[in-house]
């Protein structure tokens, strides 16, 4: 069966993802909405030329949002799922003006509070996980 996307190529930018992501970023600049959250894989910051594609794209959206990012694990906030992602926070300049009043507006780093729970803060280190066999098949480190 022929495959639709180019998923998992590794082909950034100009693959089917990277082409939404654009699309997405487009579509907010568009529809101008207060805020937005944009989540992708961690290889988006981690490769090189994928982390020079999201820094275009955020370059991007910065003339009208104050962004911030951050990669958080599905583990460390109580999910069963060893899963990394990208996540990118906006919010609407014209918004923090009018709404709030907000003078100077900060840089674009560090200013969103990230969710954390505490009870599963390490997950990755603290517990002992399954390891997957050569079949496929999980099995208990003992």
């Amino acid at each position: 069966m022929p495959r639709l996307f180019g998923w998992g190529k590794n082909k950034g930018y100009t693959g089917d993802h990277g082409r939404l992501s654009r699309i997405y970023i487009d579509k907010i600049l568009d529809l101008q909405p207060t805020f937005f959250v944009f989540e992708n894989v961690k290889g988006l910051l981690h490769t090189n030329k994928h982390r020079l594609f999201f820094e275009e794209l955020r370059t991007k959206i910065s003339e009208h949002y104050l962004t911030d990012v951050r990669i958080l694990n599905s583990l460390d906030f109580g999910v069963p799922q060893d899963r990394e992602r990208v996540f990118m926070v906006g919010l609407n300049k014209k918004w923090l003006k009018r709404k709030i009043g907000v003078r100077n507006i900060p840089m674009d780093y560090c200013w969103f509070q990230w969710p954390e729970d505490f009870r599963y803060s390490g997950a990755k280190q603290r517990y002992v996980w399954p390891q997957e066999s050569p079949f496929g098949l999980f099995q208990r480190n003992l």
